[in-house]
């Protein structure tokens, strides 16, 4: 369900994942560069919820972590302008089916940290499922380049995914009206899905579900990180009924 007053909104990072509450410079990203995630649990070790562990997000995650720019090549991106029309175009032409928006930062590492469970929980967890990605990329860190977002894009790949590039984060301030946030910054860090049916006309539709991993909101009822994050990933395309009957595990 939506919280229609909880935004993922904010840029800046702590230790233990993404600050966000200093300054935004006059060029629109934020002052401070990204800090690593602390090592990863088993992936075999038992699914913990948001209030269970008050730990990093990272060291909830499932496998290892993953460094973004290392041992990816670059991938394919369509740039986004102020219109965000190829999006828009994308959702949709696939309003027949569930789909998926994301909007992440690539260097910030709880954001690649959520992409990968993207891809460990929802791509390969899920391989015959019927729904359609898009993954938008936005420069909100000063490390955040198209260069960062090409690399980072190799993440999730995919038939059924599209990459976008959006460099003034015009999609995080949209979706961010969408969410019911108060107008003092862009979303991001946050996946959002639709059912089937959903259609964008003048602004994009409410998603059936979202989450983020921003720390300092005043309610967390869509705050998931590390394995909470990978269980409602998981949750939420049963839910969905996108996932096939055949061959696809929730």
């Amino acid at each position: 369900m939506i919280a229609g007053t909880m935004c993922a909104l904010l840029a800046m990072l702590t230790p233990a994942g993404c600050e966000r509450s200093a300054p935004t410079p006059s060029n629109g990203k934020r002052s401070e560069a990204p800090t690593a995630p602390s090592p990863a649990l088993a992936a075999s070790e038992p699914l913990a919820s948001p209030a269970d562990d008050p730990s990093s997000p990272a060291s909830q995650t499932d496998g290892p972590v993953h460094d973004p720019v290392q041992d990816l090549a670059p991938g394919n991106l369509t740039t986004l302008g102020p219109s965000l029309e190829p999006l828009r175009a994308r959702f949709n032409a696939g309003k027949d089916r569930a789909r998926l928006v994301a909007l992440l930062s690539p260097t910030c590492p709880i954001c690649t940290h959520g992409a990968w469970s993207l891809r460990q929980q929802v791509m390969e967890a899920f391989p015959n499922a019927d729904l359609d990605v898009s993954i938008v990329w936005m420069d909100m860190l000063p490390t955040d380049d198209r260069q960062e977002a090409e690399t980072s894009s190799q993440i999730i790949q995919g038939p059924n995914v599209q990459q976008f590039y959006d460099t003034d984060a015009v999609s995080g301030e949209t979706f961010a009206r969408v969410l019911g946030c108060p107008p003092s910054g862009p979303a991001w860090d946050v996946y959002l899905f639709y059912e089937p049916g959903a259609t964008w006309a003048d602004a994009p539709p409410a998603p059936m579900r979202w989450m983020h991993q921003m720390d300092n909101l005043a309610s967390h009822q869509n705050h998931f990180t590390g394995k909470a994050l990978s269980e409602a990933f998981r949750r939420t395309m049963v839910d969905l009924g996108a996932a096939s009957a055949a061959g696809d595990r929730p």
